[in-house]
C-alpha cells in the first residue's frame, strides 16, 4: 500500500520520473552505483533480463569489446535467463545469437562463431537484500549510459518502491551494507529524479535518512531549494540535531533550517540555528545570513561584530559598502577584484555598481545602462535588497514587480512586508485597506495615517474620485484630523467639488488654510482666501506635490523593508537611530531625518509638530507647517499652533546622513532673534567635506 496519492502516481507506468540530465551528472556518483569487480555478477540477481542485457552491454563497451570479458559476461546471461526473454533484445542483435537444440546456444563475437552449453544453476540462486539492491543500482547506471532512459526509470521504480524491504533487512543484519545501500539510494535520488518526484519521496522514506548528516544535509537542501520549507522542518526536527562541531554535514543541516524557518519569516528561529551552524563553523555563508537577519531586526551592534568575523577580505569590504551606500564611489569599488568574488558577492558587487553610478548622477539617464540595470534588479536572487536598489533609482514599478515575488509567508509574517504590500498592491482598494487595518488591530491615529497614505497615492495617480471615499472614511476615524481635511481640500478641487473643499478648509486652522493657498494657487494669479482658491488653483501644482509625497512615501517603505543603512547618530553621547526619527526627503543627494528634542515640553501640541515634520522639507517660501531652511542662520519647524522649533546644527552620521534635532522653542519674535544670531553648524564636518556633499541650503 501507499502512503499517499501523489506516492502511488509516481509509480504509476506512465510517469516518468527520471530526469533528462541524469547521464550528465552520473560520473559524480558512478563510485556509488557501479562495482566493476562485481557487476559481471549483477546480472544474476536483477530478476529482469532487459535490465541484464543493459548491464551486459555497458561492461562490453566499457572493456572495448575484449573477448574473454564478452564471453564470461554472455554466459552468465545465458544460464541466467530463459532464451525467449533477451533474444529479441535490440543490443544483442549483433552477436546473432540462436538457440541450437535445448541445451546449446550459438552465437558470434566478431568473425567467430561460439557455441555454449546452457547451465541452469544460476536460475536457483538465493539472492540477499544486499546484492539485489546493488545489481539494480548497477542494472540503473548501465541503462543511462547506454542511453536507456526508459529503461533506468523504470528500474528506479522497482528499486523505490522495494527500498523500505531493502533496508528494513539490512538495518538489523549488517551495519557497512546499511550505509553503503543508503548512500546509493541517496545518489538515485539526488541525480536521477526530477525536483517535484524528489520532494515526495525524500519524505516518504524519510526514516531511513535520520542517521546520516551526510544524507540530511542534502536531502534537506534539496526540499528548502524547492521552498518546501515546512517539509524541510519536519525532516530536520524529526529527530534533535546533535550539537557534534566536528561535523560539517550537521553545520549544513542547521543552516537549511535557518534557511527554512528565514523563508517562512521566522526570523528568531532561523537566527538561532544560524547560530548553532556558526558555532560549528565559522562559514563566511553562515555568517552573512545571520548578518541579513541582524539588518531586518535592527542589531546594530551584531551587524558591526559579525562583519569583523568575515574571513573573506573583499566580502567584508562589500558588506561595509553596503551599509554605507552614499559613500559608494566608482574609486571604492576599483580596490575590489571581481574576479575573486563568490557568486553571492558578486551579485553584491553588481548592485554597489549600479548605486556608484547613481550617486554620481543622482539618477540613471542612459537608457542602455538603465535597461541592463532592470535585467539586473529582476534576476536578483535577494528581493528585498533588489527592491530597495529599484526604490533608490526611483524605478517604483519595477520595485512593485520585485516585491511581488517576496514569497507571501515573509509577508505574512512581518507587520513591515505587509505595510508595504498594502501600499504596492492594495492602496487603491478601499475594502483590502479596511481589512488590512481590521487584521493588524491598527489604533485610530493609525488608521488615519494608512488612508491618508491611500488618499496621498491615488491623488498622485490622478483619481481623485476615488481618493474622496477613502478621505471620508478617515474622517470617521477623526474629523477635525488636519492631513485629512488637508487632503481633502485637494481632492474637491480637482473634483470640481467646490462645496466640500470649503467645508473642509474651514475647519482647518488659519496657518494650515494660508499654507494650502500658497501650495496650490496658480503662479500667475496667486489667490488670498480660500474662496478665491476654489476659483485660481493649479491642478498641476496638486499633483505634481502629491506625485512627490508618494514618491517619498514608497521611500520610506523601502529604508523599513530591510535597512541597507544601519542610521544612528551620536548626539551629546545618546544613540539616535533613524526609528525614532522622522524621514524629511532628500535634500541635494543627502537623507535628512528630523526629531523634536525630548527635552521639550510640547503638552498638547505634540501631534501639531508630528504632522509638521510628516510634510518634510518645503520647497517654498511663504506660508504653511512643515520644515523651512531659513538661508543659512538655522532650521524651522512650523507647527499649526502659532510657536515654532527650531536649531542651527545638522548632524551628518558616516553614513552621510543628516539629522535635524529641534531643540529650541519660541513665538515669531524669538525664532527671530535666533535666526539673526546664529549660523548654521554641521556636526562630523569632516564626513561632509570629504564627500563634497555640503547640502545648498535654501534661502528665504
Amino acid at each position: 500500500m501507499y502512503k499517499t496519492n501523489k506516492i502511488k502516481e509516481i509509480y504509476s507506468s506512465n510517469v516518468k520520473i527520471i530526469s533528462e540530465k541524469s547521464k550528465a551528472n552520473i560520473a559524480e556518483y558512478a563510485h556509488l552505483l557501479l562495482n566493476f569487480e562485481t557487476c559481471c555478477n549483477d546480472i544474476l540477481y536483477v530478476e529482469n533480463a532487459d535490465a541484464a542485457v543493459e548491464i551486459v552491454n555497458f561492461v562490453i563497451n566499457h572493456n572495448k569489446g575484449d573477448v574473454t570479458t564478452t564471453k564470461n559476461i554472455m554466459t552468465k546471461l545465458f544460464d541466467s535467463y530463459k532464451y525467449h526473454k533477451y533474444s529479441k533484445n535490440a543490443l544483442l542483435k549483433k552477436y546473432n545469437i540462436e538457440r541450437n537444440k535445448t541445451t546449446h546456444l550459438k552465437y558470434k563475437i566478431g568473425d567467430k562463431t561460439q557455441i555454449y552449453k546452457i547451465n541452469n544453476s544460476n536460475k536457483d540462486i538465493n539472492v540477499d537484500a544486499f546484492s539485489k539492491a546493488m545489481a539494480y543500482f548497477s542494472a540503473i547506471h548501465a541503462a543511462t549510459m547506454n542511453n536507456n532512459l526508459a529503461m533506468a526509470d523504470e528500474l528506479i521504480k522497482y528499486l523505490l518502491q522495494n527500498t523500505a524491504k531493502f533496508l528494513d533487512k539490512l538495518q538489523t543484519t549488517n551495519k557497512l551494507q546499511y550505509e553503503k545501500c543508503t548512500q546509493a539510494i541517496t545518489a538515485i535520488i539526488t541525480m536521477f529524479l526530477e525536483p517535484k518526484f524528489q520532494i515526495e519521496i525524500i519524505m516518504d522514506l524519510k526514516k531511513y535518512w535520520l542517521h546520516d548528516f551526510n544524507t540530511l544535509s542534502n536531502f534537506s537542501k534539496i526540499l528548502v531549494d524547492n521552498n518546501h520549507c515546512n517539509k524541510t522542518i519536519e525532516l530536520l526536527t524529526e529527530k534533535p540535531l546533535p550539537n557534534d562541531k566536528s561535523d560539517p554535514d550537521l553545520t549544513n543541516c542547521y543552516s537549511n533550517l535557518a534557511l527554512a524557518y528565514y523563508k517562512l519569516g521566522n526570523y528568531t528561529e532561523a537566527k538561532k540555528y544560524y547560530l548553532k551552524a556558526f558555532e560549528n563553523c565559522k562559514d563566511d555563508d553562515v555568517i552573512c545570513n545571520l548578518i541579513s537577519i541582524f539588518t531586518l531586526q535592527n542589531e546594530i551592534d551584531k551587524i558591526d561584530e559579525f562583519i569583523g568575523k568575515l574571513s573573506n577580505g573583499y566580502l567584508k569590504k562589500i558588506l561595509l559598502m553596503s551599509f554605507n551606500p552614499s559613500l559608494i564611489t566608482d574609486e571604492e569599488l576599483k580596490s575590489i577584484n571581481p574576479d575573486a568574488l563568490s557568486p553571492y558577492c558578486k551579485e553584491k558587487y553588481e548592485a554597489l555598481k549600479y548605486i556608484a553610478y547613481i550617486n554620481k548622477h543622482n539618477r540613471i539617464t542612459d537608457l542602455k545602462v538603465k535597461n541592463d540595470f532592470i535585467k539586473f534588479l529582476h534576476n536578483c536572487s535577494d528581493y528585498k535588497n533588489a527592491f530597495t536598489l529599484a526604490i533608490h533609482a526611483n524605478e517604483y514599478e519595477t520595485a512593485r514587480i520585485i516585491f511581488n515575488k517576496i514569497p507571501a509567508e515573509q509577508v505574512n509574517n512581518s507587520k513591515v512586508l505587509k505595510y508595504c504590500n498594502f501600499l504596492f498592491n492594495n492602496y487603491f482598494n478601499l475594502k483590502k485597506i479596511l481589512k488590512f487595518i481590521e487584521e493588524s488591530k491598527f489604533s485610530d491615529k493609525e488608521a488615519i495615517e494608512v488612508l491618508n497614505t491611500s488618499s496621498t497615492c491615488l491623488l498622485a495617480d490622478k483619481k481623485p474620485s476615488e481618493a474622496a471615499e477613502t478621505i471620508k472614511k478617515a474622517l470617521e476615524y477623526n474629523p477635525h484630523n488636519e492631513e485629512t481635511l488637508e487632503i481633502g481640500v485637494a481632492t474637491s478641487l480637482l473634483n470640481k467639488d467646490t462645496e466640500t473643499a470649503k467645508e473642509y478648509a474651514n475647519k482647518l486652522s488659519q496657518e494650515k488654510q494660508e499654507e494650502i493657498i500658497v501650495s496650490y494657487s496658480l503662479d500667475e494669479n496667486p489667490a488670498e482666501d480660500i474662496e478665491q482658491l476654489v476659483e485660481q488653483h493649479d491642478p498641476k501644482k496638486i499633483h505634481e506635490h502629491y506625485q512627490l509625497l508618494k514618491k517619498e512615501a514608497f521611500y520610506k517603505a523601502s529604508q523599513n523593508i530591510i535597512k541597507n543603512d544601519v542610521i544612528i547618530w551620536y548626539i551629546d553621547k545618546d544613540i539616535i537611530k533613524s526609528t525614532d526619527t522622522t524621514f524629511i526627503g532628500k535634500y541635494k543627494g543627502l537623507d535628512c531625518y528630523a526629531k523634536i528634542s525630548k527635552n521639550l515640553q510640547l503638552d498638547n501640541n505634540i501631534d501639531s509638530y508630528e504632522n509638521a515634520l510628516k510634510k518634510g522639507i518645503l520647497h517654498h517660501s511663504k506660508g504653511g507647517t512643515g520644515v523651512k531652511f531659513i538661508r543659512n542662520n538655522a532650521i524651522e519647524l512650523k507647527g499649526s499652533e502659532g510657536d515654532r522649533l527650531f536649531t542651527n546644527i545638522l548632524h551628518a552620521n558616516d553614513n552621510g546622513k543628516l539629522l535635524i534635532d529641534f531643540d529650541h522653542k519660541g513665538n515669531h519674535n524669538e525664532a527671530d532673534r535666533f535666526f539673526r544670531s546664529h549660523h548654521l553648524e554641521y556636526s562630523n564636518d569632516k564626513y561632509l567635506e570629504l564627500s563634497g556633499n555640503h547640502p545648498e541650503l535654501y534661502s528665504e
